[in-house]
């Protein structure tokens, strides 16, 4: 089966691929700028094409001329950057999607899987699941509200098998920075000998779910049969800052880390902090539930980096 990712080799897009060429699947990898870096161990079984996603002409050829079956869309300007520049992050965000279903439906793609984001929610103390209040406090989580109800209706109009997952902050190797990416970089940069300041207060939590477990996530949302709903939480585990520093000491006990509060970061973490995701519905319907907990994720986090300096360091 041939399937394309958009957003190939970003974070969660390499990672996908790697796991998709090593299941004997034909990856092509759709991106604005390609940083073969990420996917050099797979490269040479795997085609990346440079494209934008808001030039139609692009998504149109890139599935037309590589006969795809299915797509993972997860290419878009991510939270911090879509924030920063709401108006320019507009036409990857929102007219990357339209672009992305439009050719699913030309050229009868099989099945669109959807990178959605906790992001959506209105703040909340408390877990959510699929059916708590859409109110997201940033033009990021406004998008991700609005790709989902476009898919949603393309599947009503059009018939395209269109899913969507709801990630909590995904960490792991290669991780780029946002706003709730501080637990990724605490155990990246001890990973690598590197310092880090943490930016957030000792007792902030944030929710998070480990790449491996993520990816695991979103394919068995593309393999399933049938789905009861177009939208699944993917359940996510809180620590707090100080608790993941304190699991890293236990793998490396040098690890040059402190906690430097960053008052802007740290207060528009606070703010803006989404609630739990509860995973209930996904475990019940497709038969997934997180397979790492913290205590799994350190451990195996920091082995990654070590056994693949070149690509994160």
């Amino acid at each position: 089966m041939t399937i394309l990712i958009t957003g190939g080799t970003g974070f969660v897009g390499a990672h996908l691929a790697r796991r998709l060429v090593n299941e004997g699947e034909r990856v092509i990898l759709f991106d604005a700028s390609p940083n073969p870096k990420r996917i050099q161990d797979v490269q040479s079984k795997l085609k990346i094409i440079r494209g934008d996603l808001t030039v139609l002409s692009e998504v149109l050829d890139a599935v037309r001329s590589n006969g795809v079956e299915g797509i993972f869309h997860f290419g878009a300007t991510i939270s911090a950057a879509a924030d920063a520049r709401p108006v320019a992050s507009f036409q990857v965000n929102y007219a990357g999607t339209l672009n992305v279903l439009e050719a699913a439906r030309l050229f009868d793609v099989k099945k669109v899987v959807y990178s959605s984001s906790m992001a959506i929610y209105k703040p909340s103390s408390g877990k959510v699941n699929e059916d708590y209040e859409k109110w997201p406090w940033s033009s990021y989580g406004v998008s991700k509200v609005f790709s989902e109800l476009w898919g949603q209706f393309c599947n009503k109009k059009y018939g395209i098998d269109f899913r969507a997952i709801r990630f909590p902050t995904v960490i792991g190797p290669g991780r780029e920075w946002s706003t709730f990416a501080f637990a990724s970089f605490i155990v990246q940069k001890a990973a690598l000998g590197e310092s880090f300041d943490v930016p957030v207060r000792e007792d902030f939590r944030t929710p998070i779910t480990y790449i491996k477990d993520a990816i695991g996530a979103a394919i068995a949302l593309y393999k399933a049969e049938v789905v009861k709903q177009r939208a699944y939480n993917l359940a996510s585990m809180a620590p707090g800052a100080k608790e993941i520093v304190s699991e890293v000491r236990k793998h490396i006990p040098d690890a040059p880390l402190r906690f430097v509060l960053n008052e802007e970061l740290a207060r528009a973490a606070e703010e803006r902090n989404p609630p739990q995701l509860d995973g209930t519905r996904m475990e019940s319907d497709l038969g997934y539930k997180p397979q790492y907990s913290l205590e799994r994720v350190v451990p195996d986090f920091i082995q990654e980096i070590r056994n693949n300096k070149a690509m994160y360091a």
